[in-house]
């Protein structure tokens, strides 16, 4: 009995299809009472393009994480750099080669920012460029031109402030008997010990900053 009667609620819907009364699916369904395949896909098509919906703009991060909307500026306090400490700074003369570079080599290594000069005229030069910044003289006694006891005196007038310290082969009587400055000038016998040498610098630096 229900087969009889679904056959002619069948027919009766195929009737009414072919007369264009009502479209039906093949399960003699009317259109529109059962949801569609790729009804969603239409839905999007009809939404203006490039306006997604809410929850796709979340998914994307529009809304939820975009940091061009979400972020507030922070404020950057910078920190001051810390000025670095002008290094010491040498001055060496001396005209025997080996021995210069050997004497700029220990002051060097040491950290001192070294000025080297050949003689007592280069000496004399680069110390007047120099001056605000010069620490300390270190000088041979016998060179050609100006000497080491030249360049001292002339130094004293014009950087008062700048400790000599000066090395020589000859026995410190020989100069003295010279006309020298007096034995409590700072003078080193060559040779001397690396040591030594490096003591005495250390020891007329801190006697300059003390005074």
């Amino acid at each position: 009995m229900h087969l009889v009667h679904n056959r002619c609620c069948y027919a009766t819907s195929r009737w009414l299809h072919s007369s264009g009364q009502l479209p039906l699916m093949p399960s003699g369904k009317r259109i529109g009472h059962e949801p569609l395949l790729g009804s969603e896909v239409a839905h999007q098509k009809r939404r203006p393009f490039g306006r997604p919906r809410g929850r796709d703009l979340a998914a994307h991060g529009s809304l939820v994480s975009n940091p061009l909307i979400q972020t507030k500026p922070r404020s950057v306090v910078a920190e001051p750099h810390p000025v670095p400490e002008r290094p010491i700074t040498v001055l060496v003369a001396e005209d025997e080669d080996v021995l210069r570079r050997l004497v700029i080599r220990l002051l060097g290594n040491e950290g001192y920012r070294i000025l080297e000069a050949r003689d007592g005229g280069e000496a004399l030069h680069l110390a007047h460029l120099a001056s605000p910044h010069l620490s300390l003289v270190v000088t041979d006694v016998v060179m050609p031109g100006i000497d080491g006891w030249e360049l001292g005196r002339r130094l004293a007038i014009d950087c008062p402030a700048v400790p000599v310290l000066y090395m020589s082969a000859y026995a410190p009587a020989d100069i003295f008997h010279r006309g020298a400055p007096s034995p409590s000038v700072p003078f080193l016998e060559k040779p001397f010990a690396p040591e030594v040498f490096l003591t005495t610098v250390r020891e007329l630096l801190e006697r300059r900053v003390g005074g």
